[in-house]
């Protein structure tokens, strides 16, 4: 049987891509390794251009993050470049000068034959960038980036601290996250994904937990003698209390898309799933109880511990 021209350009397509298919990402620092740096010297042009090919194929004019191949090797201070033998696929650029890493430009190869391992090597990246927030990767980004930071679980930064890690202007948008500033003459939309330095990890992770903290106070509030008292309307027994404490990790979780807590607030939420779980058997049948049950102990296992140090 015959096959047609395009189908036959799909199965040579299909091929090639399965045959090139493995990629490894090499770093190059200027702090840890300024040897490797010599590199990245001697092809910061190829660099510069491969990245702006490659913003320009995404739609973009050009790439913004640094002005030009001089302006990237002297404010780079990290360089993660995908090969796929000797070929590069992909490329992501960080510069120090706000504090930690913060990655300013990513992209892949404009090769079509080898543009889809390019497109995985951008994703892995971005993966470790979400994963090493300890070491200070971060971002401030929107469109397509921001997608796959939120798709990844990217740690999202509050807007409040944006003008103090920026040192600049900025409007705040209401969703908490979101802000517009001018970027080269025009306005634009960003979000920051990753903390930039130790103080600006200590002072979210301490108005987040005392934010938490209130909120469970407000729910403890409500909580009845049971021995002289029986529950009523916004008057809460201990059960009711551990279950309105887990619906409020739950709300954190799905309106706030909240993955990280500190130990301290982790500690709470496993404290009344414990509680819960120990009386569940003593109480009439209550679907209520069992399903924040079921919540908690996702929440417990899909969370990570808010912590920067590193053993």
């Amino acid at each position: 049987m015959a096959i047609n021209n395009n189908r036959l350009r799909e199965i040579i397509r299909e091929a090639i891509n399965k045959e090139i298919s493995a990629y490894d990402i090499i770093e190059f620092s200027k702090e840890k390794d300024s040897s490797s740096w010599q590199y990245v010297e001697e092809h910061k042009n190829e660099i510069w251009d491969f990245i702006n090919k490659g913003y320009q194929e995404a739609g973009y004019e050009k790439f913004c993050g640094c002005d030009n191949a001089r302006s990237l090797f002297k404010n780079a201070n990290l360089i993660k470049i995908a090969f796929c033998d000797e070929e590069w696929v992909a490329i992501c650029v960080y510069t120090g000068y706000r504090g930690g890493y913060k990655c300013v430009g990513i992209t892949a190869t404009t090769n079509s034959n080898l543009r889809s391992v390019g497109i995985e090597a951008v994703k892995e990246m971005i993966k470790l960038n979400v994963t090493q927030y300890d070491e200070f990767y971060w971002t401030e980004c929107s469109g397509s980036i921001e997608h796959l930071y939120e798709k990844y679980n990217g740690i999202k930064i509050p807007n409040e601290y944006v003008t103090s890690i920026l040192q600049k202007p900025v409007t705040l948008l209401n969703d908490g996250f979101h802000y517009e500033r001018f970027v080269k003459g025009d306005t634009q939309q960003k979000i920051i994904y990753g903390f930039n330095d130790q103080e600006t990890f200590d002072r979210v992770k301490r108005e987040h937990t005392e934010y938490i903290n209130q909120c469970i106070q407000l729910i403890l509030n409500s909580q009845i003698n049971e021995d002289v008292e029986k529950p009523s309307f916004g008057r809460l027994s201990k059960v009711q209390c551990s279950v309105a404490i887990i619906n409020f990790f739950v709300d954190l979780r799905w309106e706030e898309e909240c993955y990280d807590l500190s130990s301290e607030s982790l500690d709470i939420l496993i404290k009344n799933v414990k509680y819960l779980k120990s009386v569940v058997n003593q109480l009439p049948q209550n679907q209520q109880i069992q399903q924040a049950i079921e919540n908690g102990e996702d929440l417990i296992n899909t969370t990570s511990v808010m912590t920067i140090q590193k053993l």
